[in-house]
């Protein structure tokens, strides 16, 4: 392409009727900046968020069922610490591995993306940043502050699914059919959702780490946003 292809407007949009207007009629000011480094680091978090979830399934699916698949169960149980302190130690392990993925992937993203974009324009309306309309309730906070609550929300919802690995590890007889259970809960309500587009599967699905990790599960609804933290909490 050179400098003579492009594509002049063919009409204009007042600020009256632009998503603008809106946002001057609630805050009484515009705020403008370059929030491109958030809206970047944003993105690369949820993908990578997706590769760790698919990471600690495959590394959490031995952690109880290859000992029954080994028949090694009773007599690791049988040893001097005893049984309980051994599930302890294992879910501990299981945890702290899971953390480590966090971090392993999220510091980098937010120094490399921080080096290169920079976190300015931290107080623009992430609905104004994220391109999402402001009919959402959490669209309306700073870029920065929504930043803040979605990392933190993408390691609860990556603990939630270590939780849930560790359960159906424990539950099933092999390894393989660990990850096959782990993979069916992770993504099985989503793929429902996506096929019968029902609204009760939602509700469900909407609670469980494949949703959560998406950022656009945080601007939804207050009510939507509220069990997604509880059932982090209670898990």
């Amino acid at each position: 392409q050179d400098w003579d292809d492009y594509t002049v407007a063919h009409h204009t949009i007042p600020l009256a009727d632009s998503w603008m207007s809106q946002y001057l009629e609630e805050d009484g000011t515009l705020t403008f900046g370059y929030a491109q480094g958030y809206r970047k680091l944003i993105g690369f978090v949820q993908m990578g968020a997706y590769f760790a979830s698919v990471f600690l399934i495959i590394a959490l699916a031995p952690l109880f069922s290859e000992d029954r698949q080994l028949n090694t169960r009773e007599l690791i149980f049988t040893t001097a610490d005893g049984k309980g302190q051994d599930v302890r130690a294992r879910v501990a392990a299981a945890l702290t591995v899971t953390l480590f993925v966090c971090a392993t992937f999220m510091i980098p993203l937010i120094l490399l993306v921080g080096s290169l974009y920079g976190y300015g324009g931290g107080g623009m309306r992430a609905g104004a940043v994220l391109y999402h309309p402001s009919l959402f309730f959490m669209t309306k906070v700073p870029i920065s502050v929504f930043t803040a609550i979605y990392l933190m929300t993408v390691c609860g919802a990556l603990l939630m699914l270590a939780a849930m690995s560790i359960l159906l590890s424990a539950l099933v007889k092999s390894t393989f059919h660990s990850v096959l259970a782990s993979m069916i809960v992770w993504g099985g309500p989503v793929a429902l959702f996506l096929t019968f587009r029902s609204r009760y599967i939602y509700a469900v699905s909407s609670l469980l780490p494949f949703t959560l990790v998406n950022y656009t599960s945080l601007i939804e609804n207050r009510g939507t946003f509220a069990r997604q933290l509880s059932v982090m909490i209670i898990v």
